[in-house]
């Protein structure tokens, strides 16, 4: 039971790796690296990609044990049967509009390490690791439960929620949370974690070092041992010296079985931003509205999206809309106008000479709500117009 728990903590590692190779173009790192059987259980991952592109691109797998060596793994792809091997790494080249699903194992014994992919295509990627339980009779498993994971960002700083108490809602379930770090670089990481209660009270602070390419998995209470967390509610940050990735997990404990929920380790640079989705309001008495400073994601589907920001007088409004540096083919148009869309008070200039993405700037002279216009160039909008907004006000 220890190792089977060390190992679903080691699999919660995600890391970015960071790479001077001038061919690798999309970089994902999965947290969904373990496999084998023992002891009547069995822990498996498969790696799902899709290539949205409409053109055939080539991908590289590599696996890495928790040490960062090369690990060598047994590989197996339904779409592909020249991927059923074992080995390091595998390179192969994913058709467009094509999806392959990658399985780790099975192996005889119980293995955890991580996964980097490089692409030349932009890939949609996720991944599935789960805990099985062999049936009294035959050789087949029975799922105890499964947990979906996504790419995780490298920052310097991280937070998650952390729970190491009784249930709030099943009684006779315990709840404790374990986290997942790994370091992108090669360079040691020299991490300091600290616990907060839900007031926002720091509890206790702890340091430690994650080798280069290396990683780090524990509960809480093992991290913090000493500190009273056995009834808390509160948050966990991770700061450190050098960009460090990973995944926390919630750990629901009953008499009879223990599941795991998978959590982001989201970096804190998210925080000091509001992040919004274009909900399509095409009506500027319906405009949506943001507080800067707001990270905006839209797509001009039907020609117009409005959005209302509330300005006093003498502030200054920044917007900048990126199209052409995504990738998009939205020829975009920024205005900023009266809250009623009457009166025009600043038309986007080209962000820089030839750039089709756009910036727009305004004082106001007057306090009150104020409207951002977002439009784009026939036949250029639609439901692949997507566009990135970037909108702030200051003194």
């Amino acid at each position: 039971m220890l190792r089977f728990r060390f190992a679903v903590l080691s699999v919660l590692a995600c890391f970015m790796l960071l790479s001077t190779s001038a061919l690798a173009i999309n970089l994902y790192c999965l947290p969904q690296a373990a496999f084998g059987s023992g002891g009547g259980v069995q822990l498996g991952t498969q790696i799902s990609m899709w290539n949205t592109a409409d053109q055939d691109g080539w991908v590289i797998i590599y696996f890495y044990d928790d040490l960062g060596h090369g690990w060598t793994v047994p590989v197996s792809c339904t779409e592909d049967a020249s991927l059923n091997t074992t080995d390091k790494a595998i390179d192969f080249t994913l058709p467009a509009k094509r999806k392959y699903a990658i399985k780790l194992g099975p192996g005889a014994a119980m293995q955890v390490g991580w996964v980097k992919i490089w692409s030349q295509r932009p890939l949609q990627v996720s991944a599935t690791y789960g805990f099985y339980q062999a049936r009294p009779a035959g050789e087949l498993f029975e799922p105890v439960w499964e947990a979906a994971v996504l790419p995780a960002p490298s920052a310097l700083h991280h937070s998650f929620p952390a729970h190491s108490k009784q249930s709030d809602s099943v009684a006779g379930v315990s709840v404790n949370t374990a986290y997942s770090v790994a370091n992108p670089t090669e360079l040691t990481a020299t991490v300091t974690a600290k616990i907060y209660n839900s007031a926002d009270e720091l509890l206790d602070t702890r340091e430690f070092t994650v080798p280069a390419l290396g990683h780090r998995a524990q509960f809480i209470n093992e991290l913090f041992a000493g500190a009273t967390l056995t009834s808390f509610r509160g948050t966990v940050c991770l700061e450190s010296n050098h960009p460090i990735a990973g995944f926390a997990m919630t750990e629901a404990k009953g008499e009879r079985s223990t599941v795991y929920s998978t959590l982001p380790l989201e970096p804190e640079s998210r925080f000091q931003v509001n992040t919004s989705y274009d909900l399509d309001y095409n009506k500027v008495e319906d405009a949506m509205s943001v507080v800067p400073p707001s990270e905006i994601y839209g797509t001009v589907s039907t020609g117009v999206d409005y959005y209302s920001v509330s300005l006093n007088g003498g502030q200054t409004l920044e917007v900048i809309a990126l199209t052409q540096a995504l990738g998009s083919p939205l020829h975009p148009s920024v205005y900023i106008q009266t809250a009623d869309g009457s009166t025009e008070l600043a038309t986007g200039q080209e962000l820089f000479p030839g750039s089709l993405d756009h910036k727009a700037t305004y004082t106001a002279t007057t306090s009150g709500p104020h409207v951002i216009k977002v439009t784009g160039v026939s036949p250029t909008y639609g439901p692949h117009a997507f566009y990135r907004m970037f909108v702030r006000v200051h003194d």
